[in-house]
């Protein structure tokens, strides 16, 4: 805890969280950058800032901040937009939000930033907002504010719906999604996917007992293809009990051509595991898969924990204990972390005094 507050502490980042990230970003000039280099990989001949944006690509995320610095300390001042928005996104990414800030702020003002590139700093700075708890009117007043600058821009309304969404507000959210996917062409199975979500949780809230709006959100989806779309159904079904349903679409959520899941889905599929069949072999098996497919998927990790200190197996747990500790991003996941090891490890001591098998309940991260 000393060393996060000091500031020298960088977590390691999961492939799986950033792309998550950058899937909420189709208009990213980061992205438009990165596409401008080509199939030239040999560092021999890349600049400073395109090796950056190669080494983000290429999951290397300890090299980007250092070779943005770099950048900064010999460029003019019209060419300091994207190694900033670079950097600020890597101190996003890394739970730095004052450094994200410093550097986010400076795009969004820039008189030398294009107006995607101040809109994708002005949508990262009210996800800023978020992580510091800042209430709800705050974060939309800034996207309203970046909508109207750039009204054109999918993204903003994209990342507007997802607030809408994170605070319940279904109807709002359905409209921004909708309005995101006219802006995309209405070909983006993303935000199609998130209208039929959004649609069914509706219908649920407006008549809980009416099961109508599972089959028809498990229609819609399926006709998609979609990886994240075949997760929600699959978690939908799980706390539904669901175990059967769950199964079938945790596995069609494992796409040959897309990868970028699996952590999620085998994480998932884990828990599905000890819920159903309570068989801690299995899910240990499919959490290392979860792990082999992302080394960094911190629920994975945390889940280990759990079913270590389940197993009693405590020098095990303790080194999950510290995996989960290096991947946490802020001070609210490191406590979360040390109350979950530190209740395992209070409910074993109890459990082996009083002579009895560990009961304790799973979490779910």
């Amino acid at each position: 805890m000393k060393e996060r507050k000091a500031g020298n502490h960088r977590p390691k980042l999961s492939r799986t969280f950033v792309h998550q990230f950058n899937h909420g970003f189709t208009q990213d000039p980061l992205k438009a950058e990165l596409e401008k280099i080509g199939q030239s990989q040999d560092e021999t001949d890349l600049s400073r800032i395109q090796l950056a944006l190669v080494s983000l690509d290429k999951g290397n995320y300890d090299r980007v901040i250092g070779l943005c610095t770099e950048t900064l300390d010999t460029c003019p001042a019209d060419q300091r937009t994207i190694p900033r928005l670079l950097r600020g996104t890597m101190h996003f990414l890394y739970g730095n939000t004052t450094e994200a800030k410093t550097d986010l702020i400076y795009v969004a003002q820039s008189d030398h930033a294009t107006l995607k590139e101040k809109s994708n700093a002005r949508i990262k700075l009210a996800c800023l907002l978020l992580q510091d708890q800042v209430m709800p009117d705050e974060v939309l007043s800034r996207l309203n504010d970046a909508a109207e600058l750039d009204p054109s821009n999918p993204d903003i309304f994209f990342h507007k719906a997802q607030c809408y969404m994170l605070f319940n507000q279904f109807e709002e959210c359905l409209k921004d999604f909708r309005k995101c996917r006219e802006l995309q062409g209405n070909n983006n199975s993303t935000c199609t996917f998130h209208i039929a979500h959004i649609e069914f949780r509706i219908r649920m809230s407006q008549n809980p007992s009416d099961m109508r709006p599972f089959a028809t959100l498990e229609e819609q989806i399926s006709t998609l293809g979609s990886s994240e779309a075949f997760v929600l159904l699959g978690q939908l079904y799980l706390e539904m009990k669901d175990f059967e349903k769950a199964e079938i679409f945790y596995k069609r959520a494992l796409l040959p051509n897309d990868d970028s899941h699996n952590a999620v889905v085998f994480t998932q599929q884990a828990m599905l595991e000890m819920m159903w069949h309570e068989n801690k072999d299995v899910a240990q098996t499919l959490l290392a898969k979860a792990l082999l497919a992302d080394p960094n998927y911190s629920p994975a990790v945390e889940l280990i924990m759990d079913l270590e200190l389940q197993a009693g197996n405590m020098e095990a747990a303790k080194e999950h204990y510290q995996r989960c500790l290096d991947l946490a991003k802020s001070e609210a996941e490191l406590v979360s972390v040390v109350q979950a090891y530190q209740i395992g490890e209070a409910g074993h001591a109890v459990y082996a005094n009083l002579g009895i098998e560990d009961q304790s309940p799973l979490r779910n991260p």
